[in-house]
């Protein structure tokens, strides 16, 4: 064959490969690309995930970036396409389980600080209620000196009036020399003693006593019980001069009734003349029937007698 055919041949070959290529199809986006990036995207739109995740995100992004170019060789483009698509699912998996991470420190942060707190709290009121309970302690240790001071003061002051503890309580007795003979007018030398009851009447404000006469048994029953109850009524009206009320006050003719010794001798005789005053603390030493501010006790008063202490 000669030369000229030889380079006709070429040139046709040539004109014919040019052909075929213009008749291919163009390279375009692999199939699926479109979806992978907006999965991305929505993933992207929470900044936590992308910042729990920032290099498998960046991973996914260069995989999706190089699988979205156009490629004429679709095998290969699928091939990108599903490896982007692993590399954004991964960069979620690892973001979500990191966030877990993180919630479950959280979590367990705020139930330890839950647990100090309360702990505190325990402390805070074990603490108080100690605390409460040494001011109560401390507080009824204060009422009990303060009781016990009262009662020593209170027994001093018993003392003060010579005052003897007995069965009905404590009596302050007034003898036979606080009245001359048959008489019911007080003698100076008593009134000392009576004093020193008004001071302690006015102290001791919730106090009260019962003023009881008593006589020998010489004379007759009612003479001796309108003197006693002279005697008594004489003791309180001396009182409420001194300003105590006179319904702390209350009279008890006895007459020769109560005797503390016996009346067969001079010296047993001296000793029932007299007046007891009982200090109690709101309720009388003893029933008896109160008239006009004079109590008699188990004797009754001839009709002559009690129109006197009327009139």
């Amino acid at each position: 064959m000669s030369a000229l055919n030889i380079r006709f041949y070429q040139v046709a070959g040539m004109a014919s490969l040019l052909v075929l290529s213009g008749c291919s199809a163009p390279a375009s986006k692999p199939e699926g690309a479109d979806n992978v990036r907006a999965k991305l995207i929505h993933l992207q739109i929470d900044s936590q995930l992308t910042q729990s995740a920032p290099l498998e995100f960046n991973n996914a992004e260069q995989a999706l970036l190089s699988a979205e170019q156009p490629r004429k060789d679709e095998v290969l483009g699928r091939h990108l396409v599903m490896v982007a698509d692993r590399k954004v699912d991964i960069a979620e998996a690892r973001a979500k389980s990191r966030l877990l991470v993180l919630e479950r420190k959280q979590l367990s942060q705020q139930c330890n600080e839950a647990k100090l707190a309360a702990r505190d709290r325990e402390v805070n009121m074990a603490r108080s209620d100690a605390m409460q309970s040494k001011a109560d302690t401390e507080k009824l240790r204060m009422e009990a000196d303060a009781e016990r001071n009262r009662s020593q003061e209170f027994q001093q002051q018993l003392g003060i009036l010579n005052a003897k503890a007995t069965n009905r309580g404590m009596i302050m007795t007034l003898g036979d020399l606080s009245f001359a003979t048959g008489k019911a007018q007080l003698q100076p030398n008593v009134l000392t003693d009576l004093d020193k009851l008004v001071v302690f009447l006015n102290k001791y404000a919730d106090r009260s006593i019962v003023i009881e006469g008593n006589t020998d048994s010489v004379g007759s029953k009612a003479l001796n019980l309108k003197l006693s109850q002279h005697r008594a009524s004489a003791v309180r009206e001396y009182l409420v001069g001194k300003g105590i009320n006179s319904g702390r006050l209350t009279v008890v003719a006895n007459g020769e009734s109560n005797p503390l010794d016996t009346n067969e001798s001079k010296l047993g005789r001296q000793h029932n003349r007299r007046v007891d005053i009982v200090i109690s603390n709101t309720e009388m030493s003893r029933p008896a029937a109160i008239l006009n501010g004079l109590t008699i006790n188990s004797v009754e008063f001839p009709a002559d007698i009690l129109k006197e202490n009327k009139e």
